[in-house]
């Protein structure tokens, strides 16, 4: 791996004095010992909705309030029957097939079967029984239907699945060391086999495994409660009519729910969650929703389970406790999407008392069935024991088919490692991939970044290499779980070569990804993936409810791409590295706005990087996944996109939520970049080896920094740090080892002070003349009140303003100067045609 050059001595630093008055030599200053962790490994794309990724630090706080909006605006309620039919792969005609029907029979004619089924119910009916005592005599009925399906199908053991007690011991195996316990949770036989536990059978019917399970070793999870007030009825939620055309939520709920709204004066979970205004959440949900209110209480209740994972709620409320019980149910989900390896989707069963409810989480939607009878319906719960035993192994755990189940040894070698480095989980797994001169081998080491989240893209970085195409090279494998609507990476880098051929503009090159390969994985109408979207998105208006409408799938691929390694600006020790990086980014950024007509839309510092060419150091723009053309129209290029701390101050704005994403708004994440950079981070003179991921690290964070907490803000909150920057009249912060960078970054904020005050007095000039303008009308829309007024009614003629560089205060030249006076830096780019 190519490293940055030892810190550079001011004699040998060719800026020296050549830096006019005003702008200090690029030097790097002594700084103390590392006590906070860089923002570079923290702040990147939320994706589409806040999945993080550079997930290293976050805490269960940054976290928590995604889980709640993923449930708040993805959730679809479905009746169990039809659970079964278009999520668990029921055959319509199942009755009529011999094997299927031949399966339900042998469960129902098993005498042993029957007694422990029996048994659990009793436990049920037991005054005041806890949920504990539920765990054994209901994970006997599952394992016992194992038995009987695997007999009659004539599976091997080491290919069967059982239920275990999970409640003693965390799982291990989480990088934010949220180590949850659910009850239950189920596993292949043979992967506690050829792992530590060599007589699993009689741990599982000891109910207490001796030794300590990772997430990438399990299939689904289980959660009991002892009541029945904590099933999802599904308030809130997207529902499909069952096939009598009736809604599958509890009316009861339902009702609840709406008297509760009244009470909480109408504040949705989210808000509270986030301590946001109404407004300000009402802005960032879904469009779709109508009806978003949640108890008054139930916020609280969650909030206080987001914080302390193993603290019982207490509170008394049923809907509070109802609640945080589906948030518990997202947090598992969660944790097994993004620590159990490469997961499309997770399984989970809540069971509460008799009742089995069946929950899905994938990465475009949760779907949840309405609980089940065990007790009334026998003949149906055998139904499901079925399909879940007729699932693909890749259906019951969600791990896709590109060779993590097709070659599990060193997956499971990695076992006993996971329990201290989750980093390691995907070490020595091949990856099967195909180009046109046909298949090939990639060989995945460790983890560098993973996003956690359950709705979005889910983003994995992991080193790799690949002697049969690329020997020698230092590779990244990044897998993704794409929108198939969205242009790929690959297409965009495509359209940047094609370009560079065109121009000549060879340089640019060295400052754009360089993907060798990219393969997308799209589910097949067979798999779980497949058969939900297929359904979903041919449901018309009338197959939903009235109150929500219909919800709309987005169809995702798994898009696995090979590309050169880039590095961190963490691994850069020299604050003149970091500007020439920076002065790169600004001029590639550019051109691609210029040329191949792309526009970023998602400049933060996790996705500006570096590589060595001919011996120099060049900044590199990554990670196109949210880019759009230019030119192009729809959802892709026509939505707000980015990361809050980088984002524009517009794109914070309500009204911005579909707003056209301008080359000007990049512009202004470039200039938070560099802000952060300086002024949430120092530089050290030595290297610190981070004991997790075992990279050199010389940036790290600033605890003193006053915008650390801009990770955590919302909308209306960062806006008004922001607005308070930008007002100031004192420099911005930076940190001492990056002093040197101040005046540039202070002329840089009075540049874009200028642009917004220059568009603030064009607006108080249209009120003037709107308002000194004879009309025979008044303006019937806003639009109408702040069109130019016409030289017949205007006093004075008034020109357009000039929104694209506001009034031209704000412009890439400008801001290229800015950082670039007095810089042997070159600029290879230096005027924009449009400019």
């Amino acid at each position: 791996m190519p490293s940055d050059a030892s810190p550079t001595p001011a004699s040998d630093d060719p800026v020296g004095s050549q830096a006019p008055p005003g702008l200090p030599n690029l030097l790097a200053t002594p700084v103390t010992a590392r006590t906070a962790p860089s923002l570079v490994e923290l702040l990147s794309t939320p994706a589409p909705r806040g999945t993080a990724s550079q997930q290293d630090a976050y805490t269960r706080d940054h976290i928590s309030p995604y889980i709640l909006e993923d449930f708040n605006t993805s959730r679809i309620y479905l009746s169990f029957e039809m659970f079964l039919h278009k999520v668990m792969n029921l055959p319509d005609d199942w009755q009529s097939d011999a094997n299927f029907k031949g399966c339900v029979n042998a469960l129902e004619a098993d005498a042993e079967l029957g007694r422990k089924l029996d048994a659990y119910l009793a436990q049920c009916d037991v005054k005041n029984h806890k949920e504990q005592t539920l765990y054994v005599p209901v994970s006997a009925v599952f394992n016992r239907a194992t038995d009987v399906l695997a007999e009659r199908d004539g599976i091997a053991q080491d290919d069967t699945v059982y239920v275990y007690r999970q409640d003693k011991q965390r799982i291990r195996g989480s990088r934010d060391r949220a180590e949850l316990s659910p009850d239950l949770c189920t596993t292949l036989y043979r992967l506690w086999r050829t792992s530590q536990n060599i007589n699993f059978r009689a741990e599982v019917e000891r109910q207490d495994p001796p030794n300590p399970v990772a997430y990438g070793q399990l299939i689904d999870w289980k959660d009991c409660k002892a009541v029945l007030a904590r099933l999802d009825g599904g308030v809130g939620a997207y529902a499909v009519l069952d096939k009598d055309g009736e809604d599958p939520r509890d009316r009861k709920n339902l009702q609840h729910a709406l008297i509760e709204a009244v009470k909480s004066e109408g504040r949705s979970l989210t808000s509270r969650l986030m301590n946001k205004r109404p407004s300000d959440s009402q802005a960032e949900s879904s469009a779709k929703k109508k009806l978003k209110s949640q108890p008054s209480d139930a916020a609280n209740s969650a909030h206080e389970y987001a914080q302390t994972h193993s603290t019982q709620v207490t509170y008394g409320d049923d809907a509070a406790k109802r609640l945080a019980t589906s948030y518990q149910c997202a947090d598992y989900a969660l944790q097994f999407m993004s620590d159990g390896g490469l997961r499309n989707h997770s399984f989970g069963n809540l069971i509460c008392d008799d009742r089995l409810q069946l929950m899905y989480y994938d990465h475009s939607c949760i779907a949840v069935a309405k609980p089940l009878n065990m007790r009334a319906d026998r003949r149906m719960f055998m139904l499901y024991l079925v399909c879940f035993h007729k699932l693909s192994l890749s259906d019951r755990s969600g791990l896709p088919r590109t060779g993590i189940l097709e070659n599990p040894k060193p997956y499971l070698e990695n076992y006993v490692v996971v329990n201290k480095d989750w980093y390691s989980i995907l070490s020595g797994q091949v990856l099967l991939l195909e180009d046109q001169t046909g298949p090939f081998e990639v060989t995945l080491g460790r983890v560098i970044d993973r996003q956690t989240g359950i709705i979005g893209r889910c983003t994995f970085i992991v080193n790799a290499t690949c002697t049969m195409r690329w020997p020698g090279i230092e590779l990244i494998v990044k897998i993704t779980w794409s929108p198939t609507s969205r242009t790929s990476e690959a297409d965009f880098m495509g359209s940047v070569r094609e370009a560079v051929s065109t121009t000549g503009a060879d340089w640019v090159l060295d400052h754009v990804p360089n993907i060798l390969h990219s393969q997308d994985f799209p589910h097949l109408h067979h798999e779980v993936g497949g058969r939900l979207a297929a359904f979903l998105n041919t449901l018309n208006e009338d197959h939903w409810t009235k109150d929500l409408g219909a919800f709309k799938y987005e169809e995702r691929v798994m898009r696995v791409s090979v590309h050169e390694k880039l590095y961190k600006l963490s691994e850069l020790n020299t604050v003149r590295n970091h500007a020439q990086v920076f002065f790169d980014v600004v001029q590639v950024h550019r051109w691609l706005y210029d040329h191949p007509r792309i526009l970023h839309r998602d400049i933060s510092l996790g996705n500006i990087m570096w590589r060595r060419r001919r011996g120099r150091i060049c900044g590199v723009l990554n990670d196109f996944d949210l880019s759009s053309f230019r030119d192009t129209t729809g959802p892709s290029s026509e939505q707000r996109t980015g990361t809050r701390p980088f984002m524009s101050r517009d794109l914070h704005r309500k009204e911005a939520v579909s707003a056209r994403h301008l080359y000007r708004h990049d512009l202004e994440s470039l200039f938070y970049v560099l802000l952060l950079l300086a002024g949430a981070h120092r530089l050290e003179n030595d290297p610190v080896v981070d004991s997790i991921t075992q990279e050199k690290c010389y940036l790290v964070g600033d605890e003193n920094s006053p915008y650390r907490d801009w990770l955590s803000l919302d909308d209306a909150s960062i806006l008004q740090e922001k607005d308070a920057l930008l007002d100031s009249e004192y420099p911005p912060y930076t940190h001492p080892s990056f002093q040197v960078m101040n005046s540039r970054i202070w002329k840089a904020r009075v540049s874009l002070l200028e642009g917004f005050s220059a568009r603030h007095a064009h607006k108080a000039l249209l009120a003037r003349a709107h308002a000194e303008a004879p009309r025979p009308q008044l303006p019937s829309t806003e639009d109408d009140f702040w069109s130019v007024p016409s030289t017949s009614q205007a006093a004075v003629p008034i020109s357009a303003f000039d929104d694209e560089t506001l009034g031209g205060k704000w412009t890439y030249t400008g801001l290229l100067d800015c950082i670039g006076a007095g810089l042997p830096f070159e600029r290879m780019y230096p005027v924009p045609r449009s400019e």
